[in-house]
Order: structure tokens, then C-alpha cells, then sequence
């Protein structure tokens, strides 16, 4: 009997709507399908959002530079996705969520434990992006505060109903459409924002920021180790450990890096505007405040007018 063979073609080629049936459930080898690649945009649509942007913000809020800031990101998202990427290996070796294999590390009793914290990371993360999302779409879109929180809403919960090939084809629709958004934002970003004096220099180190920005980092792609292989699950054993390592890591790095480059830089020209306030009356200083508003937005905060525009202002001039 071969353990390894796919489902069949009609279950394969069913519709991206129709709704998950496993659950918490094993999924048997004879429903597995897809390939290892298919996690990359799942994880890169996961990350390449707005409150990834706003992680980036912490260290240049508490005095660190731009250099300072990429290096202590890059170290702690390297550290998250290590433990990320390797639970995701799991998931075609076992066919179970994430939960349901701490029950032989944790016991039967025990792992509850261990899932109770989980569901309040799923609770914070959840309201943390609701946050985020809900006001950057009313600075966008001009819609009220209450509606656009409860597009917000509806769109996960819908989301997470129809579950598994849904996320999937729309990862991919996501990951093209962020993909060439955040190229142009973080051009954007490179060109027309000017830097503080000594944002390279690696003169300055102090601790403290620097251990906020790498446990800032660190902790949000840990933040997705119980829940990653719910995705690869669904995946034959057959694509081997080292490829869905690498391609779930792939995703969660290139849509973090992505994000990473243009926050950075962002914040701490941010930095730079508030200490020079009393400047932003000629030409030159009142396009960058608009780009500071459009900072507020990425983090959450209201905007007093629509933000798009100043997407074209940032690229443009």
C-alpha cells in the first residue's frame, strides 16, 4: 500500500470556497495534495502587513539608529523563524495541527495548559491586527471608524470559516499584489525621505533598545509556531522535511524583510520630523508631513484626512 499517493483528482480540483472539513482532525494521507512551495505565499501574506510595519517602530521610538534597528530585526526574526519553520516540518509528517502534537510533549491534561496560552496569542494577535487594519482602512477609504472595523472583522472571520484552499488562493493573490506595493513603498521610502545624521553609524549602542527591537522581532515569528503547521498539514509527507522548512521560512522572512527595509527607514525619519517640527512650514517639510501621516496610518492611528494620496506623494513627490 502506498502511504504517499494524493487525493483524487476531483478532490484536488475542488473550489477554493469550499469549506475545511478536517477541523482539528488527522488528515488522512489519501486527502493530502500540493506542493512544499505553496507555503511560501501563505507565510509571506501573513507577514508583508501593516502591523509587521509597525513592529519596526520600537526601536527608533526608544533612540536607536537605523543600523542598530536592521540588526537587531534581522537577528530576532531569525531566531523566531527558526522555531517557526521547524514546527511547520511537522505538519506533513503527522497530518495534525500544531495542539493536537504537544499532547505527547505535554500530556493529555498538561497540553491544555499549553493551549490556553495559545488562545490568548490568538486573541492578541487577532485584536492587534483589528487595530491596525481598521483605522489604516478609514484613512484609506473615508469609511466610519465602526465600519471599517467590522469589514475588518468579517473578512477573517469568513476567511477562517472557509479555511484551508481559500487562505491558500488568496495567499497568492496577496503575496503578487503586497509584493509589488511594498517594492514601490520601499523605493518610495529610499528616495524621498531624508535620514537623521548618523542613522549608519554603529557608534551609540545602548542595550536596552537594541534587546526591545530583537525580542520585538523574535517574539512575533515565535508568535506563529503553534499554529504553522495547521497549513502544512494538509501537504504528502512525500515533500520532506528540508523543503518545507525552507519554503515556510522563505515566506516569513522575505514578507518580514520586505516590510523591514521600508519601517525602518520610515521610523526613524519619523524620528527626525518631531524633533524638527517648527520646520514643516516651508514646501519641502509639509510633504513630509503628509508622509508622517501616512506613518500614522501603518500604525493604527487616525488619520484626519484619506491616506491614499499620500502614497502618491511618497512615490512621486
Amino acid at each position: 500500500m502506498n502511504n504517499n499517493k494524493t487525493a483524487p483528482r476531483s478532490h484536488i480540483n475542488s473550489g477554493a470556497l469550499e469549506i475545511e472539513k478536517s477541523g482539528i482532525d488527522y488528515v488522512p494521507l489519501s486527502q493530502r495534495h500540493g506542493k512544499a512551495w505553496h507555503l511560501a505565499p501563505v507565510w509571506f501574506s501573513g507577514t508583508a502587513h501593516l502591523f509587521t510595519l509597525a513592529v519596526g517602530f520600537i526601536g527608533p521610538a526608544v533612540g536607536l539608529n537605523l543600523a542598530w534597528t536592521l540588526i537587531a530585526s534581522v537577528l530576532g526574526l531569525s531566531l523566531g523563524i527558526f522555531f517557526s519553520a521547524f514546527h511547520s516540518t511537522q505538519g506533513p509528517q503527522l497530518g495534525l495541527p500544531q495542539m493536537v502534537q504537544s499532547r505527547p510533549q505535554f500530556g493529555y491534561r498538561g497540553a491544555v495548559v499549553i493551549f490556553a496560552v495559545v488562545v490568548l496569542v490568538y486573541l492578541v494577535q487577532a485584536v492587534s491586527t483589528v487595530l491596525v487594519s481598521g483605522p489604516s482602512l478609514t484613512a484609506t477609504t473615508g469609511l466610519s471608524g465602526s465600519v471599517a472595523l467590522t469589514i475588518t472583522v468579517l473578512v477573517g472571520v469568513v476567511t477562517a470559516i472557509i479555511g484551508y484552499k481559500f487562505i491558500h488562493h488568496l495567499g497568492r493573490w496577496v503575496t503578487l499584489t503586497f509584493f509589488v506595493v511594498f517594492i514601490a513603498l520601499t523605493i518610495g521610502v529610499f528616495l524621498r525621505i531624508d535620514l537623521p545624521v548618523g542613522s549608519f553609524s554603529l557608534s551609540g549602542f545602548s542595550w536596552t533598545p537594541f534587546l526591545l527591537q530583537f525580542g520585538a522581532c523574535a517574539g512575533y515569528l515565535i508568535g506563529w509556531a503553534p499554529f504553522v503547521s495547521d497549513v502544512s498539514r494538509y501537504l504528502p509527507p512525500s515533500v520532506g522535511v528540508r523543503s518545507s522548512f525552507w519554503w515556510t521560512a522563505g515566506g516569513d522572512v522575505a514578507g518580514c524583510c520586505l516590510a523591514d527595509r521600508a519601517r525602518c527607514r520610515f521610523s526613524c525619519s519619523l524620528s527626525c520630523h518631531i524633533q524638527h517640527r517648527r520646520h514643516y512650514r516651508d514646501s519641502r517639510c509639509c510633504r513630509r508631513r503628509s508622509i508622517q501621516r501616512f506613518g500614522e496610518a501603518c500604525c493604527g492611528h487616525r488619520s484626519p484626512r484619506p491616506a491614499l494620496p499620500h502614497w502618491g506623494l511618497l512615490l512621486f513627490g
